[in-house]
């Protein structure tokens, strides 16, 4: 019987804003820390990312801090640990809602 091998560790990182990425997929929050078998691998991300006060626009993919890509969608190959981020650049902020009272 072959023995399964242990997975490769790969930080899956959005800056500064936490996003939801498909991996192959499957939807997950990052960041993250995932385990992925060797091969090939899609990560997508929206274009826009929202919180109350400000929008951010995807930048760019960065593997170990090289960029790689400016599409939202990125194919690479998983053969050892690395760290993935998706860049977000504040493209939006919206003052505070300030009450009113008489």
């Amino acid at each position: 019987m072959k023995a399964v091998p242990a997975g490769i560790k790969v930080n899956l990182i959005s800056e500064p804003y936490p996003v939801e990425i498909l991996v192959n997929g499957k939807t997950v929050t990052a960041p993250t820390e995932l385990s992925l078998q060797e091969g090939w691998y899609t990560f997508q991300t929206s274009r826009i990312a929202l919180d109350l006060l400000e929008e951010y626009e995807f930048y760019c993919w960065m593997i170990d801090d090289k960029i790689v890509s400016y599409d939202t969608e990125m194919k690479t190959y998983i053969s050892k640990p690395v760290t993935i981020r998706a860049v977000y650049l504040l493209s939006e902020s919206y003052p505070a809602v300030i009450p009113m009272f008489p």
